[in-house]
């Protein structure tokens, strides 16, 4: 092999001498670069997002502001009108035994959790404090209290009447919590040791704290030290709160559905305006479908027991 001055030299190749030249990706920079713009787009997305949640959110709690003065200037109107104190209609009773018949658990597939209430009001229709509820109703001179109250019973509880379970021991209110919880307690002793928060559906809620309930609280009567409160936030109906009182004999269970529910900032807001709506009725209960004076802060709730006849 010769060579010449200025060329360059030329080697022959065998197969030996192939090897695989290392590889290099026109991709590394591009990806990088293209993973950081990702990166950044979701970031924004996500602020953008969490931006437009935040909106939305206060736009809903203002719109339920809005909502709740404008109840509050209808129950005031109410009771100046005298329409907290008028018997139900026979369309107000049809549209509350519907109301109670399709009550369902905020988030819950089924109606479950809301057979024991739906059971109780059917069979335990009888009034048996009706010579105490004086001045809660204007009935014409031919009507029995009682009679009225009984056959109307859905109506007065969607229009948020405090009800008793008389002298049954706590039975309602166990019964409410199993079904609630889908666990089997067997007393309510061991509802109050052991229950725990995790055990409640996502529409149930323990009342105290950030979602208080002004209902047999410490120093008024009925108290029991203790004692625990539960709801249930409804769909289209509020909020069914319930819980123990102490009596001479013993306790009882009591019940209540209230105008909205806890769960959101939109409901809670609108429930802390039914406090409002309360106030501006001469402290009538707000329930979800009106108001009326069958409250146990008068001496006016309603006390239930079995009943004798169908009604």
């Amino acid at each position: 092999m010769s060579l010449s001055v200025g060329s360059t030299p030329t080697l022959p190749v065998t197969t030996q001498d192939v090897q695989e030249a290392p590889k290099t990706s026109s991709k590394g920079w591009g990806s990088t670069i293209s993973s950081g713009f990702s990166a950044l787009g979701s970031g924004l997305w996500s602020v953008g997002s969490f931006t437009v949640k935040g909106v939305v959110g206060t736009v809903g709690t203002g719109v339920g502001v809005v909502e709740t003065l404008g109840n509050t200037v209808h129950a005031g109107a109410s009771w100046a009108g005298g329409y907290i104190d008028a018997p139900a209609t026979e369309k107000d009773q049809t549209k509350a035994s519907a109301t109670l018949r399709g009550a369902k658990v905020v988030g819950s597939e089924s109606q479950a959790e809301t057979a024991t209430i739906r059971r109780y009001v059917r069979d335990n229709r009888e009034v048996l404090n009706a010579g105490s509820l004086g001045g809660t109703l204007k009935l014409k001179e031919d009507q029995d209290l009682g009679t009225e109250i009984s056959t109307n019973l859905e109506s007065y509880i969607m229009r948020g009447a405090h009800c008793v379970a008389k002298d049954d021991g706590g039975a309602l209110y166990l019964d409410m919590i199993n079904e609630l919880t889908g666990q089997n307690f067997a007393s309510v002793e061991e509802v109050t040791q052991n229950l725990t928060k995790d055990q409640l559906p996502e529409g149930g809620i323990e009342r105290g704290g950030f979602t208080p309930s002004s209902h047999y609280a410490k120093g008024k009567p009925g108290h029991i030290e203790g004692a625990r409160q539960f709801g249930m936030d409804i769909e289209g109906a509020g909020h069914l709160l319930f819980g123990l009182r102490k009596t001479e004999t013993g306790v009882e269970s009591w019940f209540q559905f209230e105008g909205h529910g806890v769960a959101t900032a939109r409901e809670f807001t609108k429930h802390g305006g039914d406090f409002l709506a309360h106030k501006a009725t001469g402290s009538s209960q707000v329930g979800p479908q009106g108001y009326c004076k069958f409250t146990e802060n008068n001496n006016k709730e309603i006390i239930l027991g079995a009943s004798h006849e169908e009604i």
